[in-house]
């Protein structure tokens, strides 16, 4: 299976000084499900491989951490449609594997539900 994860990594997010707030742009990855446990999947990722493929002119990120509590979707049916596989637990620029808990694990709360 293929999924897209979606992240906020910090080279993305930007200060609006004239609107007083933070702009969070999005960092999306395609990427393959390697492996898949009873509450989680994960996602192994060489980033050295890793190239930008939308935006050419986009910074591209040092660190690809900041991905943990951000959404992962998966692409169903033949008129593709997005739907939410789960929430990335655990991601960093040290451990290339992408851990992400099953979206029914995650309660309507935000918190997760611990088997």
């Amino acid at each position: 299976m293929r999924v897209i994860m979606l992240g906020f990594l910090q080279v993305h997010r930007n200060i609006d000084t004239d609107n007083h707030m933070v702009v969070f742009n999005s960092w999306n990855l395609f990427t393959i499900v390697d492996s898949v446990g009873e509450s989680r999947f994960c996602s192994v990722v060489d980033t050295q491989q890793v190239s930008p493929t939308i935006n050419l002119d986009a910074t591209w990120p040092i660190s690809f951490g900041a991905l943990s509590g951000g959404p992962v979707f998966c692409l169903r049916g033949e008129i593709i449609r997005l739907e939410l596989a789960g929430i990335t637990y655990e991601a960093s620029d040290s451990l290339n594997a992408y851990l992400t808990h099953h979206a029914d694990f995650v309660r309507s709360d935000g918190t997760i539900i611990i088997a």
